[in-house]
């Protein structure tokens, strides 16, 4: 696995700036921008996958705005990812890696969210939506396991969304027929992350895609299958999602360099915790998280700011009451927070 770069210590004094601006409907606390951050981003910051910003790159990459394309998962020896793979060349299928592709959703693939289901955005909201029976100038996105020989594995291999950093939610899902609901969720950013659903190799299912706003997401995928010697293989990769008008030459691709899985951020969304927890480390004044969850540990631990993110699931959404009370938060009483 690739070493993940040193991280970036933030100041108590810039979590305290970053949470004045937590009045947007859906924040989450993050670690890479805390309590201010649009996406659900379960990174840690200083890592390319944590920070997720758009890379530079001498060429820009190939933009995956029509036809057949693959979201797939890819063994190469003992060497799992996740890739774009182009299914429309007429010469047979073309693979890119990370850096290489991004999927375009074009701005023709906006409609408003239906009333029968509240992902990736409320009903009635702008959504950026890729059907999965396709539309005319729009593609059509598949999982895939493709990638992955029958032969070389025993089980079913994994696809999920670990990560997520962008200007809204994402979701990816079967859609029923009339007004119902979806009839399987595969990817939901909205009700948290990580998000996991296994194939049988050699397998690919045509889903529709929907995201809550325009820009550019970066989307850590996470493959996981168990070759024929029996020892469970992993990726993590970084793929590349714009959606509305872009102009090609512009598009960057996220940052490729992941951090290892041996060394993951920690989820909090329960339990008793002392965000902020000022105690002396070998006479040095510190300020650090007290973890009362016993999510991870057995016992309650000290942790430090950047090894944590603490999620907001969708049972804490609520609205701004009536009243001086919630004056602070500039916005008016019946907006989401």
């Amino acid at each position: 696995m690739r070493a993940t770069t040193p991280r970036t210590r933030r100041t108590w004094t810039a979590l305290i700036a970053a949470a004045a601006t937590a009045t947007l409907p859906g924040a989450v606390l993050a670690t890479a921008s805390p309590l201010g951050q649009e996406a659900l981003a379960l990174t840690r910051s200083g890592s390319a996958a944590g920070s997720l910003e758009a890379q530079e790159a001498t060429d820009p990459p190939v933009l995956l705005a029509t036809g057949s394309v693959e979201l797939q998962a890819r063994l190469d020896g003992s060497s799992l990812s996740a890739g774009f793979t182009d299914t429309s060349d007429p010469e047979g299928p073309v693979r890119y890696g990370p850096a290489e592709a991004a999927l375009h959703v074009p701005a023709a693939a906006e409609t408003v969210q239906p009333p029968h289901h509240p992902f990736p955005a409320d009903p009635g909201d702008a959504v950026w939506t890729l059907p999965a029976a396709g539309a005319e100038g729009l593609p059509r996105v598949a999982l895939s396991t493709r990638g992955v020989d029958r032969a070389e594995v025993t089980g079913r291999v994994g696809l999920g969304l670990e990560t997520l950093s962008g200007p809204g939610e994402v979701a990816v899902f079967v859609t029923a027929t009339g007004d119902r609901p979806p009839s399987a969720v595969r990817w939901n950013s909205r009700d948290g992350l990580p998000d996991v659903h296994e194939y049988p190799p050699d397998r690919d299912e045509r889903l529709t895609w929907s995201f809550s706003a325009e820009g550019t997401y970066c989307l850590g995928v996470r493959t996981t299958a168990t070759p024929g010697s029996g020892a469970e293989v992993t990726g993590l990769d970084v793929l590349t999602v714009v959606v509305g008008d872009v102009s090609p030459g512009e598009v960057r691709t996220c940052g490729a360099d992941q951090p290892a899985p041996e060394d993951p951020v920690l989820v909090l969304d329960r339990g008793h915790v002392d965000a902020v927890y000022p105690r002396l480390v070998d006479d040095e004044l510190r300020l650090q998280l007290r973890d009362g969850t016993r999510l991870h540990d057995d016992e309650e631990v000290m942790r430090e700011f950047d090894d944590v993110v603490l999620h907001a699931g969708t049972a804490s959404r609520t609205t701004i009451p009536e009243g001086s009370v919630a004056d602070w938060l500039g916005r008016p009483a019946g907006d989401p927070m």
